[in-house]
Formats: structure tokens, sequence, C-alpha cells
């Protein structure tokens, strides 16, 4: 746990010392809110996204966070990829956002829907702990 730019927690995965993945967040009030969790390709369904948000989770039950929040995007086949693991941990999503992204970033170009800003759709999750 340390912070990293404007996060106030970022936390990475080794796994026998080579990156693995990634979370990052922010307390909000009683609420944490992490944005990006990325876990590198060859490492996905080896357990490593659940070693780290079972670890996140446990941190922030420590911290008294009563929720935590996430978006979650949308790939090209109308799926995201990250809703397999936050059901696991008892999220639920409570939105679908068009162009969430885009209103994010706006300055970014999305290679995924070839836009400026991004036409992306976002699920929105929620966790009570």
């Amino acid at each position: 746990n340390n912070t990293a730019n404007n996060y106030d927690i970022f936390k990475i995965v080794l796994k026998d010392g080579e990156y693995a993945g990634h979370l990052y967040g922010k307390f909000i009030g009683d609420l944490f809110y992490f944005d990006i969790i990325l876990i590198k390709e060859e490492f996905r369904n080896k357990k490593v996204g659940t070693f780290l948000l079972e670890n996140t989770i446990i941190f922030l039950k420590k911290k008294n966070i009563k929720n935590i929040v996430t978006s979650a995007e949308y790939n090209s086949q109308g799926n995201i990829l990250l809703e397999p693991l936050l059901v696991k941990f008892g999220f639920k999503k409570i939105v679908d956002i068009n162009g969430f992204w885009g209103s994010i970033y706006p300055s970014v170009y999305c290679n995924d829907c070839n836009s400026l800003p991004c036409n992306c759709k976002a699920g929105i999750f929620i966790k009570n702990i």
C-alpha cells in the first residue's frame, strides 16, 4: 500500500518476482473507488485477480470502509471481462453508462470504438462491506 500519483492505494502483485497486475483506487469519505484493476494476460485465470481483490477488501475492512465502487468497460463483444470476478466477491452492477470513458478522459482517443472522446460503455458496480 502506497500512494501513486493522485491515488490513495496502489497495489502491485508479483508472482515469482514478475509483475502480474495492479489496482489503483481512492478513498471518498467511507467509500472506496477503484477505477483500474489490471491483470497481465498471462496471469489471468490463475487467481491473481482473486488474490488482489481479496486482499484489497481485507485492507478496506480494517479501514472501516463501508462501500466499494468500480467501473468496468464492455469489450467489443458486449461483455465485461471483470464482471465474473466482481460477482464472485459480491459486487452488483447498478447501472450501465454509454460514453462513460469519454466523459472521464475526453482528450484520449479510443482504439476500441475509434472515437475521440471514447463512446464505450461501462458498467458501474458496488459492494457493501
